[in-house]
């Protein structure tokens, strides 16, 4: 019987025996199947979802530590750590026997940011900020009062990007104060704010609105901003008043200091500038080391500098009160494009050489 007979059979209802046959090889269309319309449409979604998934899934988020983990009001706050830090302190600090608050990473792009509103209380630091490797920024952005005492350096806010010998290109510096700095010492340097840069690429941003008092033994800045790597620029913007005194040596109300090329300066200050010392004074002094470095200087603030000393001096150059000065390397005029314009009013007297503007 063949297979034709067979089907007819049994669509009769037939039951005829049959002869064992071989198994029949199954078409290709009947092992895979068909599929609808419907099904390729979502199998194609899915798919594209998926992929869609892989490209947009965003890599993990950077590590920060937050300043305020083991460190409880009143005391200080330290941290030390190879990763970048946020900092947000709203309350009083204090510790007479250091620093109020103490940051620094290690490693290559880990950046600090600290905006500090609490009253601070310092023997050294207000505020002590450094990174010491390379695309490691540092903000600071203070509104708190500031008051630092004691036998040593001392400084109200402090920032340096490149420490320990690491020269950290890549790694700018932005500072915003708002709050009152109160720097004393009746030994080293003193200064309101002090800033440094020390590899290419890390240009140095500070803006003061408060009042600055620094006084000390050596040399005593109410600001005072220096890079050494090329492609460095300074930008000072200054509205609050400034006094600062050296007993021993130099006053500088702003002082800014270029080290490597194409490192401009641009200092815009309205605030009333006191700078005296026993040697030199200086209202707003600036030295422009590397080529391509011009100055550009605006001021509309009184500028009262004076000396104590009348002597001679080293080389016979003799002591100075200088309003505003531009130099190249220590006291050589300088070699650079310089720009300034000034509206205020300037009073030098005491020292050997009494000069309003020198460039």
């Amino acid at each position: 019987m063949t297979r034709r007979d067979r089907r007819r059979s049994c669509a009769r209802g037939g039951h005829t025996a049959s002869t064992p046959q071989a198994t029949p090889r199954k078409a290709l269309s009947v092992t895979f199947g068909r599929a609808d319309h419907k099904s390729l449409l979502l199998g194609t979604a899915l798919v594209s979802t998926l992929l869609l998934g892989t490209v947009v899934v965003p890599a993990p988020a950077k590590a920060v530590t937050n300043c305020l983990f083991g460190n409880p009001p009143p005391g200080p706050i330290t941290v030390s750590i190879n990763d970048s830090i946020t900092c947000v302190n709203t309350v009083p600090r204090t510790n007479l026997a250091g620093n109020a608050i103490d940051l620094f990473t290690s490693g290559d792009n880990h950046d600090i940011y600290l905006n500090n509103s609490g009253e601070l209380t310092a023997g050294y630091y207000g505020i002590k900020t450094g990174t010491g490797g390379d695309g490691s920024s540092i903000t600071v952005i203070n509104s708190g009062d500031i008051t630092v005492s004691s036998a040593a350096d001392h400084f109200g806010i402090h920032a340096r990007t490149g420490t320990y010998g690491v020269a950290g290109p890549n790694s700018p510096i932005v500072i915003t104060n708002s709050g009152d700095l109160s720097v004393t010492t009746s030994v080293g340097n003193a200064a309101g704010i002090f800033s440094n840069s020390s590899g290419d690429n890390s240009p140095i941003s500070i803006t003061n609105s408060g009042e600055i008092t620094a006084t000390g033994m050596d040399n005593d800045a109410g600001v005072f901003a220096q890079t050494q790597g090329a492609n460095s620029r300074i930008n000072i913007n200054n509205s609050g008043e400034i006094t600062a005194t050296g007993s021993a040596a130099n006053g500088y109300g702003i002082r800014a200091q270029t080290q490597g090329g194409n490192s401009r300066i641009n200092i815009n200050n309205s605030g009333e500038i006191t700078a005296s010392s026993k040697n030199n004074a200086f209202g707003i002094n600036v030295q422009a080391q590397g080529p391509n470095s011009p100055v550009n200087i605006n001021n509309s603030g009184h500028i009262a500098v004076s000396s104590q000393n009348t002597t001679p001096g080293p080389y016979g150059f003799g002591y100075n009160a200088f309003g505003i000065s531009v130099f190249a390397n220590d006291m050589m005029p300088a070699k650079i494009p310089v720009n300034i314009n000034n509206s205020g009013d300037i009073a030098a007297r005491g020292a050997t050489n009494n000069v309003g503007i020198f460039a």
